[in-house]
């Protein structure tokens, strides 16, 4: 709850801060690029937790190695087709969402996908060892450098580029990538080798929470897609207000699923339903 809390936090002060030092056309055009990360970043990471979750925490030793290096090969996988699919499309994303410059920002966030793949692995492996101290300092390692960027750019009053802020979120990812690595140096565990039986089942149960995850995702930005479709990135900045604070009553849903979801797992592989009812009650 305090990291998703603090983000939310940050988050929202940000973006009191962008609406007053962007005009409306550039904010929208920010937006949709958020968007549309937060649509590959939420792929990637449904595509690995669960199932990288499910199978790791009843798991030690060799075992627990094997499932690790299988969902690190499956995230690398994904995030090279995402990379690529990002290169092609995102000149037409622009011209489609009528959105000047969006194709600039997705290929600087392609730059940093690669840095990506390792955070993704550490955040969930954090939640499989219910490791959630870990987690909230991860979490808020990317998204206070961030705010403080921004709120340095307000305070001194200087003109914020678009692709000057998309490359400084660049650097805040990397920093909590240093973050997150050391938080996990004693339960980060792979092994060389190629382990079909493991990626078969994180990949079988990951397309499914992938999926689900994915339409989620672009039904809840549609409205903003389709303003930019239709109208203009203006309309899509003054409708990303309201969304901000809708966004706030997820906090406490998202908060208790995180914790319930590794323990039901843990339960469900010891055959006990009755412990299964008891955290989903």
């Amino acid at each position: 709850m305090l990291h998703r809390g603090t983000n939310f936090f940050l988050g929202f002060l940000g973006f009191m801060i962008l609406v007053r030092v962007l005009v409306p056309t550039e904010f929208g055009v920010w937006v949709l690029f958020i968007s549309i990360i937060a649509i590959v970043d939420m792929g990637r990471s449904g595509f690995l937790q669960n199932g990288m979750i499910k199978f790791l925490v009843n798991r030690t030793g060799p075992e627990e190695r094997r499932t690790q290096t299988a969902a690190l090969m499956l995230n690398v996988a994904l995030t090279f087709i995402l990379m690529v699919i990002l290169w092609i499309f995102s000149p037409l994303l622009e011209d489609l969402l009528n959105a000047p410059g969006l194709g600039a920002l997705l290929r600087i966030y392609m730059a940093v996908l690669p840095l990506l793949v390792l955070h993704t692995h550490n955040l969930v492996l954090m939640q499989a060892k219910l490791d959630f101290k870990a987690y909230f300092q991860a979490g808020v390692a990317k998204s206070l450098p961030f705010f403080l960027v921004i709120l340095t750019y307000y305070l001194s009053g200087s003109k914020i580029h678009l692709t000057g802020l998309a490359w400084l979120q660049n650097a805040t990812f990397a920093i909590a990538l240093i973050i997150s690595c050391f938080q996990v140096r004693k339960t980060f565990k792979v092994s060389w080798g190629w382990f079909e039986e493991e990626m078969k089942e994180v990949f079988h149960f990951g397309k499914f929470v992938f999926g689900t995850n994915l339409v989620s995702m672009l039904t809840g930005s549609l409205d903003k897609f389709l303003l930019g479709i239709l109208l203009s990135p203006v309309q899509v900045a003054l409708a990303n207000s309201a969304g901000r604070v809708i966004n706030m009553t997820e906090i406490p849903v998202n908060s208790i699923a995180s914790i319930a979801y590794p323990k039901a797992s843990a339960a469900h592989d010891q055959r006990r339903p009755e412990e299964v009812l008891r955290i989903y009650y």
